[in-house]
């Protein structure tokens, strides 16, 4: 049997746009492809006719995956929220390390991800070390 066919099952069974109502895994522990699937289960809810303009496409967003993971970054800083789409990948990359943080700076309220996912509401010219955790 193939191994993501659980994992695609539990997927159909929830609401693509609610983030708060995707199942959690275990990905840390578990290593398989259905895992890393689990794990960008969020790329390509854009569709095929992703904008040019606006929130990031979703070949971008594999490189981003890709690249904090190789780099074996565990805090990030994004500046500028929007709907969450660069932040929900960076979360997911940045997960299984130690002390896992992402840090979204905006003017404007943005909603927090996860409990890995800290929202700082100020100018970028505001943010201190202390802000940062360091």
């Amino acid at each position: 049997m193939c191994p993501l066919l659980p994992v695609l099952a539990t997927l159909a069974s929830v609401d693509p746009t609610d983030h708060t109502s995707w199942p959690q895994l275990d990905v840390c522990s578990d290593q398989s492809q259905g895992s890393l699937f689990y794990a960008l289960r969020h790329i390509g809810l854009q569709g095929r006719a992703q904008a040019v303009v606006g929130p990031m496409q979703d070949d971008e967003a594999l490189l981003l995956f890709a690249l904090t993971r190789a780099a074996g970054v565990n805090r990030a800083l994004e500046l500028g929220g929007l709907g969450g789409f660069s932040a929900r990948t960076l979360l997911e990359a940045v997960q299984c390390t130690r002390q896992p943080a992402v840090y979204t700076v905006d003017l404007a309220p943005v909603p927090v991800l996860g409990r890995h996912h800290r929202v700082l509401q100020k100018g970028a010219e505001q943010v201190t070390a202390a802000d940062l955790g360091g």
